[in-house]
């Protein structure tokens, strides 16, 4: 104990020496460029022993590191009470929390330990040491925190407010977790939850495809249900045309847990309704087909509501699947619930209602545009203030405007909601809002003013940064980015302001750790410092490749930025290398394509020839899409047959396109390479900041464009 205290007392003294050095200018910060010490292998050696599981090894590495004073000795200290946390006592963890006050490895076990506390019921314990838990971030945690409060109070607690709490937890909760199940389990004996709550997670987690979660769900309904929902769950479709489960589920009433009250008919059409979302997933027109046979209706006992939820179901899956039937299937759905049904589907079934009718509306389909407003107002007041959402809902607002006066008032409204996502430039859909807001567009923001040497010197003095810059430099980069945002979010009451951003980003920039000094400029939100938040590490080397290749430099560097935050040696972890991300596989045959007759797979981790090897793939999938950008990209991500595919139908909107492809991460990453690249143009080059003008139409292919390149990997 002695020495863990003379080792604290040490840190602060070394600290506040440090700051005094950098003020004065006295000392010269570290960063990445400080050489490698026999002291920094250790950490690198715990870090191994942890991942072994070498728990003997890893203690005697952890006393060293703090024997030595190394200043990530915490994190060696966090890797060994991880690695014995389940058999840990209060006692030891208490030690811990104190050897490293406020630290983000003392944060980051806190959290850990109030895993175990509640797996413990200790819920004493649990409630001292969530009062000092700094990030709070892990639904978990807070559903163990509800059941906590209540089991130690339940007399006094608030039990509707508590009620509406749990459900929203339980139900943003996507994997098969112990600390909301536990919560869903203790609330439902006490009556609090009932088996409607049960049955829309159940419902939720079919939307999500997430079995797991729903069939530890299902394991809190009484016997026989659980029975006949793993009858519905195996063989869905002939669950549901045997139309066997009323009569079981009249038979089983005496087996349920739940006041007679509770128990209605829904139990039947819950299980129809598991049966339908499961049946649509094997076979979306066969479940469809059914849906709309008054006699199944009939037979399975099935409310509107129900209904209504099992043709949002189905439109979901169309939806991500491109189908145009989607929008009768969605329109069939808000037809039997309305908006009060609408409102309590999941939010990705919502978000692809909006999808679809998006995809619908600008291919000219009838009252898409009304359909697309309606699947907006389903949803909740967050998602509708995403920039996504304000955007479609301007077009929307604008395209159903009548002629004239009479439209006017809305077309303001239109205008308006654009100029409010407008205000934030430099995001895709900031971007499409000032190309439709043209002239009248807001001003852009000015370059934040310069960073005096105090701000720098502040920044540099945060032990948490130098512990962040630490760790990339022994390319433990998953802990330093960790280290470095909770320093940046927890340093201060509130987190640090937009000059302090600007402070740390620069110090990051400077050590070119690029992912933090994007990232972190990417926080401020009234300045904003452009050189920053869009550098260009490489810049001649990425001019030399793109020109060489007949690419646009400023789309290659857009590309660059999201692929790899300009990180050299980056490693995906399907094993893409470098700055531009290329698979070994596609490297050598693109090198086979160039004629470099001399390239072998070491030379994919050599800046200039990763740069001519993705310059080059690059082109090549710009050929196959005939100079589509936002296909282009599309290719780049998740390989070329995807958006071969994802082409086919109506003409599109090139971002009407972009929002309906169906993978989220390709999603995001089309629209984020379409950003940066008009970014990146508008301050290389000193092009208009237009995005419009290079997404153009996404649809089939033409006669004229030939054929497929099937060679391209």
């Amino acid at each position: 104990m002695l020495k863990t205290q003379l080792f604290k007392l040490q840190q602060v003294i070394s600290v506040t020496a440090i700051v005094l050095l950098l003020l004065t200018g006295q000392l010269a910060c570290p960063g990445l460029s400080h050489a490698r010490t026999q002291s920094d292998d250790l950490i690198v050696q715990a870090k191994k022993a942890y991942q072994l599981k070498n728990n003997a090894e890893l203690a005697a590495l952890r006393d060293a590191a703090i024997d030595q004073r190394h200043p990530l000795a915490g994190w060696v200290d966090h890797w060994q009470m991880q690695s014995q946390l389940k058999n840990a006592s209060a006692n030891e963890v208490n030690h811990f929390l104190t050897r490293w006050g406020d630290d983000y490895v003392a944060d980051r076990l806190r959290n850990d330990w109030l895993l175990e506390l509640g797996k413990r019921r200790d819920w004493p314990t649990f409630l001292r040491v969530l009062s000092d838990f700094k990030m709070n971030d892990d639904l978990s945690v807070t559903c163990y925190a509800m059941l906590a409060r209540f089991e130690t109070n339940p007399t006094t607690i608030d039990k509707t407010a508590l009620a509406e709490q749990a459900r929203q937890a339980w139900w943003q909760q996507n994997k098969p977790d112990e600390g909301c199940h536990a919560m869903a389990e203790g609330l439902l004996a006490a009556n609090i939850l009932n088996s409607n709550d049960i049955w829309r997670k159940i419902w939720l987690s079919n939307d999500n495809n997430q079995k797991g979660s729903a069939g530890k769900a299902a394991a809190l309904l009484d016997d026989s249900t659980q029975q006949a929902y793993a009858r519905a769950s195996s063989q869905p479709e002939l669950f549901l045309t045997r139309g066997q489960v009323n009569q079981e589920l009249d038979r089983s009433k005496k087996a349920q847990p739940f006041p007679p009250s509770e128990v209605p008919l829904i139990d039947a059409s819950a299980l129809n309704l598991q049966a339908l979302q499961l049946w649509g997933a094997q076979d979306i027109e066969a479940a469809a087909k059914a849906l709309s046979n008054p006699e199944k209706l009939m037979q399975w006992r099935m409310s509107n509501a129900d209904q209504a939820w099992a043709w949002a179901s189905l439109g979901r899956r169309s939806a991500s699947k491109l189908e145009p039937q989607a929008m009768e299937y969605f329109d069939r759905a808000w037809s039997l619930g309305g908006l009060s049904a609408a409102q309590t589907w999941s939010t990705d079934t919502q978000t692809w209602w909006a999808r679809a009718a998006v995809r619908a509306a600008t291919s000219d389909r009838p009252n898409a545009w009304a359909s697309l407003a309606l699947a907006i107002s389903a949803m909740t007041d967050k998602m509708q203030q995403d920039p996504t959402w304000v955007y479609w809902r301007a077009r929307a607002l604008m395209a159903q405007a009548p002629t004239g006066s009479k439209g006017e008032a809305q077309r303001q409204q239109s205008r308006q909601l654009m100029a409010q996502i407008a205000r934030k430039p430099l995001d895709f859909y900031g971007l499409l809002a000032r190309d439709e807001l043209g002239e009248s567009a807001p001003s852009l923001p000015a370059p934040a003013t310069a960073l005096t040497s105090a701000e720098l010197a502040q920044a540099r003095s945060l032990p948490g940064l130098r512990r962040a810059l630490h760790l990339y430099s022994l390319d433990l980069r998953s802990e330093g980015a960790r280290e470095w945002n909770y320093t940046l979010s927890f340093s201060k009451p509130g987190g640090m302001n937009d000059r302090e951003l600007m402070a740390a980003a620069e110090w990051a920039c400077e050590r070119e750790v690029w992912d933090r000094c994007i990232n972190t400029s990417e926080r401020t939100k009234q300045e904003i410092n452009w050189a920053q938040r869009y550098p260009v590490p490489f810049k001649n080397d990425i001019l030399r490749a793109a020109t060489s290749m007949g690419v646009d430099p400023a789309y290659m560097i857009g590309l660059i930025r999201q692929e790899s935050r300009f990180h050299v040696a980056a490693r995906s972890s399907v094993g893409a290398a470098g700055l531009m991300q290329v698979m070994p596989a596609t490297a050598s045959w693109t090198a086979r394509k160039l004629g470099m007759n001399e390239y072998h797979n070491q030379l994919i981790d050599d800046t200039s020839t990763n740069l001519k090897l993705g310059a080059g793939y690059l082109k090549l999938m710009f050929d196959e899409f005939a100079g589509s950008q936002a296909m282009a990209a599309a290719g780049y991500n998740a390989g070329p047959n995807r958006p071969r595919r994802w082409r086919n139908g109506p003409q599109l909107e090139a971002a009407a396109w972009a929002e309906n492809i169906p993978f989220s991460e390709t999603r995001d990453y089309v629209k984020k390479v379409m950003a940066n690249a008009a970014v990146y143009a508008y301050l290389l080059q000193g092009k208009v900041l237009n995005i419009k003008n290079r997404l153009g139409p996404v649809g089939p292919k033409t006669k004229d464009q030939g054929p497929d390149n099937k060679d391209l990997p």
